[in-house]
């Protein structure tokens, strides 16, 4: 069974640049207040090098990163990524993912 782990972002890598800084200030600020809100979805990600490449989250990743908390990972193998790249059903499992409760993952 996968689970999920609480990592700091600076051992993460985001799957892409942040396209809109004024949502991940606002996360950066709802994080300060409130911390991670446990009934949104966590983030996914799989063994890449030293760290964690995510597969989604890049907003969420840098506001966690500014705030300077760690965030939850779903972990899944690489293998899961590979078999699911170009396969848009596939991918959008492998997402979701990140949709499952904290609790009993």
């Amino acid at each position: 069974m996968r689970s999920v782990q609480w990592l700091p972002p600076s051992s993460c890598f985001p799957p892409h640049r942040v396209t809109h800084p004024d949502k991940a200030a606002q996360l950066c600020q709802e994080f300060l207040t409130s911390g991670w809100d446990l009934s949104k979805p966590v983030l996914v990600g799989y063994p890449w090098g030293e760290g964690i490449q995510l597969i989604s989250g890049s907003h969420r990743w840098a506001a966690a990163l500014g705030a300077g908390i760690q965030i939850p990972v779903k972990v899944v193998p690489y293998s899961d990524v590979w078999m699911s790249w170009g396969h848009l059903e596939r991918w959008a499992l492998l997402v979701q993912a990140g949709n499952l409760q904290m609790e009993g993952t």
